[in-house]
């Protein structure tokens, strides 16, 4: 796999192209820390692991609680795999929220599209991620669709407009306006 920009999945390609898009994060000259939140043994992982060794790994495995990521260090990249489908939709959404919030610079989400049965519907919606800060970055074919997020707490946000010296934030124009 070959190191490229994020994001640069093109939807319908090959199920691996997902992996290429997550290794793409961990594309630095420096060694990073990574945090890989997948049930033990993942093939995805150990993929990733064995293109970046001279990364810090530390792998976790949640089951019915966030328990394990007690006393975590703060990490430059999370990737997660295989755990979202497993977990309780309101620990899942506390997982993103901790990874987020706390732990993690990027965080990159592996998310199998689930088959819709009729009358039921996905609890991982693109829309509930991205209420979450979360951008859909790529798909992959189906049957066995992927589903691939990405957060950067540095771009998940820009900036708006009225958000500059020209607008109130200007103290020279400070008791000149009144609203």
């Amino acid at each position: 796999m070959a190191c490229a920009e994020p994001g640069a999945v093109n939807p319908g390609t090959s199920a691996a192209t997902w992996l290429d898009d997550a290794a793409a994060l961990l594309c630095r000259p420096q060694p990073l820390r990574v945090l890989a939140v997948a049930p033990p043994q993942t093939p995805a992982v150990a993929a990733l692991q064995g293109q970046f060794p001279a990364h810090r790994w530390r792998e976790v495995h949640i089951v019915d609680s966030l328990d394990p990521l007690a006393g975590a260090d703060v990490c430059d990249v999370a990737v997660v795999v295989d755990t979202l489908e497993r977990l309780d939709f309101a620990l899942g959404e506390r997982l993103l929220a901790r990874l987020r919030d706390v732990l993690a610079r990027q965080i990159c989400i592996a998310l199998r599209a689930e088959r819709e049965t009729p009358g039921q519907s996905s609890q991982w919606t693109p829309s509930r991620l991205a209420a979450l800060g979360f951008n859909l970055t790529g798909q992959t074919a189906a049957p066995d669709a992927v589903r691939l997020y990405h957060y950067d707490v540095a771009t998940y946000k820009p900036d708006p407009d009225w958000l500059n010296s020209r607008h109130w934030a200007n103290p020279q124009r400070w008791n000149k306006a009144r609203w």
